[in-house]
């Protein structure tokens, strides 16, 4: 079971890139928020800072989360702009 310390604190960060950023407009942007994040937690990882490898972490799961939230049930300007196609059935049930 995962800490619910560590759950909150990807809820927060979650909340806190919706208020300031607003929802996300595509896949593609949450792609690049996502391996921007990974890079910094490679660079915690490569310094041994345990606490900057937690704060990362806690970060990436966030904008994965959030992109997992939008393919759920995706607006149609994000399905446009990510490339979905609805009748597509990898977009079908996808959860």
């Amino acid at each position: 079971m995962i800490e619910p310390e560590i759950l909150k604190t990807v809820e927060r960060r979650i909340h806190s890139a919706r208020d300031i950023y607003g929802d996300l407009s595509s896949s593609h942007e949450a792609l690049g928020v996502g391996m921007e994040e990974l890079q910094e937690l490679i660079e915690a990882i490569h310094d041994n800072d345990i606490g900057n490898v937690r704060r990362e972490a806690c970060d990436l799961a966030a904008i994965c989360l959030r992109l997992a939230e939008a393919c759920a049930s995706p607006s149609e300007a994000f399905a446009k702009r990510s490339g979905f196609v609805e009748s597509d059935s990898r977009w079908l049930g996808c959860i």
